[in-house]
């Protein structure tokens, strides 16, 4: 079994992946920054359509990786047990080929020649990102963060050279988009084959073995992965909504708002997939100080990046003014940051931890209710969509604020103060910005975070001030 891990190399862990994420957010920038500015709209929106489908085509290992991450992640890449991994590797393989294949088999019987390409393309991407999550799952599981860092870099890296070269030779096709993002995939992969050699060959368990051990992945695994992709379900899904029910230029809008919050995001999951296994090899007497040491940090910084919209929006309306009526839509989502962040970060962390998966289940399908709901409403029926926005955030709220209560009660804390300083402060974010002057809501805001960064580490100042 492995040493318990310690603070010290928890901090190198996330210095590791920090590394990787900054050239993540480097290639973000160019997706999302960049590639607006050079692509028609029309390309724009498919692409970002392509982006919304992909990014749910990782549920369909059914949570055999989230399985392997619940029983393995207590062990180093010597001790697993490399025969069962392969054989859950041969699993995801085969489920996922069968699906894609029948989504190609399926576009033959489309008419519309766009909505086939994005279907093909879906339909390669449901093999290329499981092997791709795989291949990251495996790194973080056996704690071994450099490698992972690496993968990361080869994946983004060829997937924005790709992208860059389009741009360059003025390509504005939206297929070789997305051709960019799954040569990306295959890329690392290949090169994840220097380091995980003895996951991917060898000889694997028998096929009754095998039947036992997914099934075994599977029971556990698929409560933690539904849960694992709630945020995504509640915004993904309200998206959708979004997407079908108002024409293409308003959704591409819609999804470049999203994707100046994603730059930030970017940062949450480099700590984030570090953090469950260094928990899970932690003390147990450490796990409440270390909550509420990381809660605290957490909540000040996610709470400051508030502040930047101001800023930020002035910025964005010089590079991007043909989108200058999307960027309202920021308004709706920027508070996505503070409680996508949290939940992410720190909640689902601690609460996959205590085994608490069945509870996160009811938790997403209560928050995806509430937030698919308001979203019909407001978008289908109502037609407008700063209030179907709105309900994305609502959702989100619902189920990080649920997430935070249950760990509270596992650790037999009853501190809800930074919980509902946070839902009142971005309350207070959206009636300022929509209603009052840029110059003026950024003023008010400004003082209004930087009471609040002193509340909170109040003592932390009087301490430094009396030494």
């Amino acid at each position: 079994m492995s040493e318990y891990i310690t603070n010290k190399k928890i901090a190198k862990n996330v210095g590791l992946s920090l590394a990787a994420q900054i050239i993540s957010l480097l290639v973000g920038f160019v997706l999302y920054m960049i590639v607006p500015r050079f692509v028609s709209e029309i390309n724009y929106s498919r692409w970002q359509v392509f982006v919304l489908y992909i990014g749910y085509v990782g549920i369909l290992h059914f949570g055999i990786l989230d399985g392997l991450m619940l029983r393995y992640s207590k062990y180093d890449y010597d001790e697993i047990d490399k025969a069962k991994v392969r054989s859950q590797l041969l699993s995801v393989l085969v489920i996922t080929s069968i699906i894609g294949i029948g989504g190609i088999i399926t576009s033959f019987f489309i008419g519309d020649t766009v909505t086939k390409y994005i279907i093909i393309l879906v339909s390669i991407a449901v093999l290329t990102k499981n092997l791709f999550s795989f291949v990251s799952y495996s790194f973080q599981i056996t704690n071994r963060i450099n490698k992972y860092a690496i993968i990361v870099i080869s994946q983004r890296v060829v997937y924005g050279l790709i992208v860059v070269i389009l741009l360059v030779f003025k390509i504005d096709n939206f297929v070789y988009l997305c051709i960019a993002e799954i040569a990306g995939d295959v890329f690392a992969f290949l090169i994840s084959i220097a380091f995980n050699k003895e996951l991917y060959f060898g000889k694997i368990i028998s096929i009754k073995e095998t039947w036992v051990e997914l099934k075994a992945n599977v029971a556990c695994g698929i409560i933690l992965m539904l849960t694992n992709w709630t945020s995504s379900f509640i915004t993904g899904g309200s998206k959708i909504i979004i997407q079908q029910t108002f024409d293409e230029i308003i959704f591409g809008q819609v999804s470049l708002a999203f994707s100046a919050t994603s730059l930030f995001l970017t940062f949450i999951t480099a700590i984030s997939v570090v953090l469950f296994p260094s928990l899970n090899r932690m003390e147990e007497d450490k796990l409440p100080s270390f909550y509420k040491k990381t809660r605290r940090y957490s909540s000040g910084i996610l709470v400051a990046c508030l502040v930047f919209y101001y800023p930020g929006i002035l910025i964005l309306k010089l590079w991007l003014p043909q989108y200058e009526e999307s960027l309202v839509y920021l308004i709706y989502i920027m508070p996505l940051i503070i409680f996508s962040s949290k939940s992410g970060l720190l909640l689902c962390n601690y609460l996959k931890l205590f085994r608490k998966e069945k509870e996160m289940l009811v938790i997403a399908i209560i928050s995806i209710i509430v937030s698919a709901g308001l979203t019909v409403i407001f978008a289908v029926v109502v037609k407008d969509v700063s209030l179907a926005l709105l309900s994305i955030l609502l959702g989100v709220v619902v189920n990080s604020t649920l997430l935070e209560i249950s760990v509270n009660k596992c650790l037999k804390s009853k501190n809800y103060l930074l919980m509902i300083s946070e839902i009142v402060i971005s309350a207070v974010f959206i009636v300022l910005f929509k209603y009052l002057n840029g110059l003026l809501a950024f003023g008010i805001l400004s003082g209004i975070v930087l009471i609040y960064l002193v509340f909170i580490f109040y003592d932390k100042l009087i301490r430094r001030k009396t030494a």
